[in-house]
């Protein structure tokens, strides 16, 4: 126990043991120390003065809430529109140059990518998977705030059975998978499913850092069979430029930086794979 104590310390401070005591009797406090406590009202305050409309970037002008399920740490770089910007870029590029006509995303969590290529291209076809029954709920209010047109199927879990499914409803060579499913992509791409998928496009959040030393290794055996089954190619987080966004120039240098970060344990990556034909 006192360990724990001691680690609440060392990651947030004596404010966090604070937080803690103080949400036991009020659970709308979401943060766990005055630095989350302050980026939350900077990002709550943007969502208010621009009605909830993306500020900056390929998502400008997509209604996002500011509801989530998943934590509070990223919502200031979803409404200025950097959140993993560089992810936002390469699903574009790909859905224009290779004439992508369906998109599944396993992991759609609240549909911040899912939302903005259904509102910014021409992708007709969405299936989003998303397990959690509040993120599908959040899910379902950003897309009809958004007023999409568009055929938007959401489901649980994605699993062989569900893939063999989708197979026989798209032509996998124009379709975009994005998954981010917390090291769960160990289990779901097995042989079977990487053999459907071998025409089809995808983009792969790497979560080996999250998994055991054993299940590291395996997830290395993952990795290269990605390589050897598609051209493989990898993304990882840079810069980010706010100087840009004349919308958040009012802020300070700290509230700036505070207020694009996205709070992640380490510099994230994703693997983008594509059909080897198509080199």
């Amino acid at each position: 126990m006192l360990n724990k104590i001691f680690n609440k310390v060392k990651t947030d401070g004596l404010d966090g043991i604070w937080f803690r005591i103080l949400r036991l009797f009020n659970r709308d406090i979401v943060y766990n120390n005055l630095f989350e406590k302050k980026k939350y009202e900077l990002s709550l305050n943007l969502y208010e003065e621009h009605n909830n409309l993306v500020i900056h970037g390929p998502y400008k002008g997509m209604f996002f809430s500011e509801n989530n399920h998943w934590g509070i740490g990223d919502l200031g770089p979803k409404i200025i529109g950097l959140y993993e910007f560089e992810v936002q870029n390469k699903l574009l590029d790909l859905v224009n140059n290779f004439k992508i006509e369906n998109f599944v995303n396993i992991g759609a969590a609240e549909g911040y990518h899912a939302i903005g290529i259904a509102k910014k291209t021409k992708v007709q076809n969405f299936v989003l998977y998303e397990i959690d029954k509040k993120g599908q709920e959040i899910l379902k209010d950003n897309i009809l705030n958004n007023e999409l047109k568009k055929n938007i199927e959401i489901e649980n879990e994605a699993n062989l059975n569900s893939i063999y499914e989708l197979n026989k409803k798209f032509d996998f060579s124009k379709t975009l998978f994005l998954v981010d499913i917390e090291g769960s992509e160990l289990n779901l791409f097995n042989d079977e499913i990487l053999g459907l998928l071998k025409n089809s496009f995808l983009i792969i959040e790497n979560h080996k850092f999250l998994l055991s030393e054993a299940k590291q290794n395996k997830y290395q055996e993952l990795i290269n069979k990605f390589n050897d089954n598609f051209s493989m190619e990898i993304i990882r987080n840079t810069g980010r430029n706010v100087s840009q966004i004349n919308e958040i120039s009012n802020l300070s240098e700290n509230e700036l930086m505070m207020i694009s970060s996205e709070s992640r344990p380490k510099m994230m990556e994703w693997f983008v794979l594509t059909p080897k034909t198509n080199i």
